[in-house]
């Protein structure tokens, strides 16, 4: 699938971040998807994100829509160059400008893991430091779980 045509811009959606408010975002690859299923018995892992600012998340969704994440070299003014090296070139280039333009602060990302099954038994334990505020839905949590998502600013819902 290609996620900048038509059948995967339809996956778009928005997703409610804790802190960032409502955000658009895309299908996209991340390890979850593979080690997810190996600890927790479940039917699907999905990863949704973006790039912030949303200018910025733009540039690439559009150079991608004109073709310019192609790795297939054309001939410009008698040299061989490839739109993908352009436009990592240029995405480089303008990122700086957007940031300034929109008093961001640094680029970044954001996104969410939707795992779908039946969780029996499982417990979301408080083992370790939170340092990004989550919006988890769990079967079950610990207390030190729950305290830890929510002073990072995050939400705990027990289904």
């Amino acid at each position: 699938m290609k996620y900048f045509e038509e059948d995967g811009l339809a996956l778009r959606e928005e997703f409610d971040f804790p802190v960032l408010g409502k955000v658009l975002v895309c299908p996209y690859s991340h390890p979850e998807q593979v080690t997810l299923p190996k600890y927790i018995k479940c039917r699907q892992v999905t990863n949704k994100g973006t790039q912030l600012p949303e200018e910025y998340a733009a540039m690439i969704r559009d150079m991608a829509r004109l073709g310019l994440a192609s790795k297939e070299p054309l001939v410009v003014g008698g040299h061989k160059i490839t739109p993908w090296d352009f436009s990592v070139s240029y995405i480089i280039r303008e990122r700086d400008r957007i940031l300034e333009e929109t008093n961001f602060g640094a680029q970044r990302g954001c996104a969410s893991v939707v795992v779908k099954g039946k969780k029996d038994g499982i417990k979301l334990l408080g083992h370790g430091e939170i340092k990004h505020s989550l919006e988890v839905q769990v079967n079950q949590v610990s207390k030190s779980a729950r305290e830890k998502i929510e002073a990072a600013g995050g939400k705990v819902e027990v289904l």
